[in-house]
């Protein structure tokens, strides 16, 4: 009987079949037509407002939620309130993404239900909701519409998971609800390509005869295997080509080290060639860039050169439909390009994994796992290919078709653990 209650009552106190998620309640639209505004007070709904139109009723929430926030009690703050603050006291120590992260707060983590109702009542369930939204949730890219990819539903969880820790440890709430929270499976190949050998082939047959920019700057990034901000970064004092040991020093921007590059190969070979270059192409460089915009400033991050997409038009790396791998063909495949040679060995000797994760700078060797699969197919590749050099007969006798055993040894190996042989054995074998 008192179960039955229960449920009467938590079905009185949710939101109808009609209803959106709009700011800190719902909206409900009636069989009748009629709109209805209604607000979660103490993790009950409660109507607020009758409207004739849905966009009155948001209207009201929308007011709402700006006098709680104008309004309402420090030390009780919500999501949107507390978030950020959160994203600014990340700011101030120098967190790099800043802005991605405020992006990705203002776009999906404050599009939850329960953005504008106080910490302290967010629950599991409600945080389990929202991740069932988040992974049927479309992009607004009109382009190409799709889903939103596992890695981004990931980045949002760890970033509410973030934000609900520094709540814990500021004592706003007793504990975080993000916890055991079933997520998306992520294949490690996921969203990544790489330019196969031909492909590649093509990018240095075009690169040796032209001597094109954006050419010898995907053969550096492709045989150097250097991050993107990591190549723009790059000062002229910190290559050493004069060296015994070829290479250049960059900054990590992941884990704000600088770790050595060595040169040798691709890189080596564009990194020479670029130098010779450089003083036409960009004859301002007042930062001592290797590689600067042709008016001697930064390139700027996640835009690829000038020139990168007429290049790949003429190497043919823009259509996916035509590629080995029917994916689009990014700046940053670049670097996987480098770890795939290395793990394929087309540059000679194939390179262990824990040895491109050196090169690569990668913070754990889970993320050079993604390059396992070619490593496996390079090894059935060499398997298939060798040759022992030995005539083997097509068909091998069998026991009736060989007969008894006639040798000594062969007698003696079987039946006694004594594999030396005798005196008169050892007699026989030197005669």
């Amino acid at each position: 009987m008192e179960d039955t209650k229960r449920k009467t009552n938590e079905k009185k106190n949710r939101p109808g079949q009609g209803s959106k998620n709009y700011g800190l309640g719902a909206v409900e639209v009636r069989s009748s037509g009629s709109v209805r505004a209604r607000v979660r007070v103490a993790g009950k709904y409660q109507d607020v407002a009758n409207c004739r139109r849905e966009e009155d009723a948001q209207s009201v929430l929308r007011g709402l939620a700006k006098l709680r926030e104008e309004e309402g009690d420090p030390d009780d703050p919500t999501l949107r309130s507390y978030g950020a603050k959160w994203l600014d006291r990340r700011e101030k120590r120098g967190t790099k993404n800043i802005k991605t992260d405020r992006s990705r707060f203002k776009v999906h983590l404050l599009s939850a239900s329960f953005a504008d109702q106080p910490l302290r009542t967010v629950r599991t369930r409600d945080v389990r909701a929202w991740v069932d939204e988040l992974i049927s949730k479309r992009t607004a890219d009109r382009r190409r519409p799709r889903r939103l990819s596992a890695q981004t539903v990931k980045h949002c969880v760890n970033m509410l998971g973030k934000i609900f820790r520094s709540a814990v440890a500021d004592e706003y709430v007793k504990e975080s609800p993000v916890k055991e929270l079933e997520l998306p499976t992520i294949d490690p190949r996921q969203g990544w390509s790489y330019l196969d050998r031909p492909e590649l082939r093509r990018l240095v047959e075009y690169a040796h005869a032209t001597e094109d920019p954006a050419a010898l700057m995907a053969c550096f990034a492709a045989g150097s295997g250097v991050r993107q901000s990591e190549q723009w970064d790059l000062e002229l004092r910190l290559v050493f080509l004069d060296d015994s040991e070829p290479r250049c020093i960059v900054n990590n921007v992941k884990s704000n080290r600088t770790r050595i590059v060595p040169l040798f190969g691709l890189s080596l070979w564009a990194m020479r060639v670029w130098l010779r270059v450089l003083p036409r192409y960009a004859p301002d460089n007042p930062r001592g860039l290797v590689f600067p915009t042709p008016r001697g400033n930064r390139q700027r991050d996640k835009k690829p050169p000038r020139g990168w997409k007429a290049l790949k038009h003429r190497l043919g790396l823009e259509r996916p439909e035509r590629r080995h791998d029917r994916r689009a063909c990014r700046w940053h495949d670049l670097r996987h390009t480098c770890a795939s040679a290395l793990v394929s060995g087309w540059w000679g000797r194939r390179w262990t994994l824990p040895e491109v994760r050196e090169l690569l700078g990668h913070l754990s060797i889970d993320v050079t796992e993604k390059y396992a699969h070619l490593a496996a197919s390079a090894l059935a590749e060499a398997a298939a290919g060798t040759v022992l050099g030995l005539h083997l007969p097509s068909h091998l006798p069998t026991q009736e078709e060989e007969g008894p055993k006639s040798s000594m040894i062969s007698l003696r190996a079987t039946e006694d653990s004594n594999l030396w042989p005798s005196a008169p054995e050892a007699d026989a074998l030197s005669s």
